[in-house]
């Protein structure tokens, strides 16, 4: 749990002070994580570029804009990983619960919404819009 509570914190920092990019930026640039690596747009609609979560089968994780515009994830275990998507802002989450799940967004060229659900089991669904797929 000490572990748990100490990368969160190291996340949260890192996100607020360790970005390659001016402070005050009104347009996408890009940056660079120092704890993480890999470059990612921040700037304009992708703010810090960093979105940060907590609670992930009990490991931190931060969510990024790559510069091939789609989503990508890493925890403080695990290298980079894809979620795909060909998105235009920064990502957000949009639901969390007291047991590991939680909904990703971001938006597209076209200013749309796209959702991902993360459940304890991993990620349960590829991206959609307003609707939920059917399984």
């Amino acid at each position: 749990m000490n572990r748990l509570k100490t990368l969160a914190v190291t996340v949260t920092a890192i996100a607020a002070t360790a970005l390659a990019a001016t402070p005050a930026q009104a347009a996408e640039s890009t940056c660079s994580s120092t704890l993480f690596g890999g470059q990612f747009y921040c700037g304009g609609a992708y703010g810090s570029g960093e979105t940060a979560v907590v609670s992930l089968g009990g490991d931190a994780g931060v969510f990024v804009i790559g510069l091939d515009h789609a989503v990508w994830f890493r925890t403080g275990s695990t290298g980079w990983a894809s979620l795909g998507g060909d998105m235009r802002s920064k990502v957000r989450i949009t639901k969390k619960t007291a047991d590991n799940t939680f909904t990703i967004g971001s938006t597209d060229a076209n200013n749309i919404p796209w959702y991902r659900d993360f459940t304890p089991r991993g990620w349960g669904s590829y991206w959609y819009t307003q609707q939920k797929p059917s399984t």
